[in-house]
């Protein structure tokens, strides 16, 4: 007699795991507003990934002029700031030599007595890039924002700005681009503006939800959003605080012939978000532009690996758990299945710090946990179920001893063979009389 080593029920435990996991992969693809919970965990993943890889060297040609505390409270200099102001920080920038700069602040509202003046110092700029405002409302209308007639054809480029915050509220990717309805115009996010004017590029013609064309170099997107290849936590770029810039207090080298980006960064203008880096100390809106016009010009792209990828990866799972489970002892099977985990990570680390692909993650790894945990916890019910039959069923027959041989060695002929053995026949004195 054989103890069952295997049941069915294996199959079929890893089969419902297996289909659960493609379910919610295909329910991803097809309603891609739903967050499923290993998309939820994909993100984390891809944070805990980001952080493991550490801060990199930033672009020294990208620096920062802040709207800052210090600037907000200098000489009761409360926002919003006059045009004539603006123009201030915009003329010295140029006198510095900056080659790009770029105004992270809308231009909507008429300031009768600065916006000359600040037209004027953008005139000057080598190069320069603003902001449109483009959404539509509940009832379907299409509203575009664009600056004051004042700054007609002033700008080499205006741009969208829009971060765009994952389902647990995380900036990872901007907005790459938008379509106007009543001007039939596509305005691109203006980072890529910057970054295209840094280049001396032609404006962008060839452009998809996957991807779009810049300088011939092919730029990846994912559902017409840029992935950003963040560079580190806050601060990580050059930042001068903006009424400093005013007064003179930094030298002009540290401008020249830099992509210079003017911006708040105080969080009483609420433009700060949370970042793969740190979801406590929130990274400032034009940081984050920052870090996109830096990957642009570097070719730093992140990349998700198609759909049918992250199915391949649980059925490649699910065929490797079913192959762990094979094996009869548990504690096996546990430490290969950990040992696969880990193993799957270090590949998802590799890809996403060598080529900036992120590989599906929770997952393969869900299938690996689940598709040995749950037969081989199966399997040790059944054993054990066996077990106890056995013992019932043999212990009203020969010694316990020989049960628990019987369990161990799983064969009953192991207590029906042929063996040499050795007798001692002795009297005891006084014993048969």
């Amino acid at each position: 007699m054989m103890i069952k080593k295997k049941s069915p029920a294996q199959i079929v435990l890893l089969s419902i795991i297996a289909a659960f996991l493609i379910l919610s992969e295909i329910a991803a693809v097809f309603f891609p507003s739903t967050i499923t919970p290993t998309e939820r965990l994909d993100y984390a993943a891809r944070d805990a990934a980001m952080r493991l890889r550490g801060t990199q060297a930033v672009d020294e040609r990208i620096v920062i002029v802040a709207i800052d505390d210090f600037s907000l409270n200098y000489e009761n200099n409360t926002w919003p700031w006059s045009r004539a102001y603006l123009a201030e920080i915009v003329q010295t920038l140029n006198q510095a030599g900056a080659e790009i700069i770029g105004l992270d602040v809308f231009l909507f509202e008429e300031d009768p007595e600065g916006d000359a003046i600040l037209a004027d110092a953008f005139v000057q700029s080598p190069k320069s890039v603003n902001l449109v405002q483009l959404f539509v409302d509940h009832q379907g209308v299409n509203t575009l924002k664009l600056p004051r007639p004042e700054y007609e054809n002033v700008f080499d480029s205006l741009g969208i700005t829009e971060i765009q915050l994952d389902d647990d509220a995380v900036a990872r990717s901007i907005r790459a681009y938008k379509y106007d309805k009543v001007s039939q115009k596509n305005y691109f996010n203006w980072a890529i503006e910057v970054a295209r004017l840094s280049q001396n590029a032609s404006p962008i013609s060839q452009f998809s939800s996957t991807n779009l064309k810049l300088s011939n170099e092919e730029i990846p997107l994912h559902g017409t959003h840029f992935l950003v290849n963040f560079r580190g936590p806050a601060e990580a770029y050059p930042i001068y605080s903006a009424a400093q810039v005013v007064l003179g207090d930094y030298p002009a080298e540290n401008f020249k012939d830099k992509i210079v980006l003017i911006g708040a960064t105080s969080v009483t203008l609420q433009d700060v978000y949370p970042t793969p880096f740190s979801s406590q100390i929130r990274t400032s809106g034009v940081e984050i532009v920052a870090n996109t016009v830096d990957s642009l010009l570097n070719q730093n792209y992140l990349r998700v690996v198609p759909p049918w990828v992250n199915l391949l990866a649980i059925l490649l799972a699910a065929f490797l758990s079913h192959l762990i489970t094979r094996t009869s002892r548990p504690g096996l099977a546990i430490s290969l299945m950990f040992a696969s985990i880990f193993s799957y990570g270090a590949i998802y680390y590799f890809f996403f710090s060598q080529s900036g692909l992120y590989l599906p993650f929770m997952a393969p790894e869900t299938m690996f946990f689940l598709g040995v945990i749950m037969p081989t916890l199966e399997q040790a019910l059944a054993q054990e179920a066996e077990k106890r039959r056995v013992r019932n069923l043999f212990s009203r027959f020969i010694s316990p001893e020989m049960v628990e041989q019987l369990i161990s060695t799983q064969d009953i002929s192991s207590l029906n063979k042929r063996s040499n053995i050795t007798i001692l026949f002795s009297d005891i004195r006084g014993f048969t009389t």
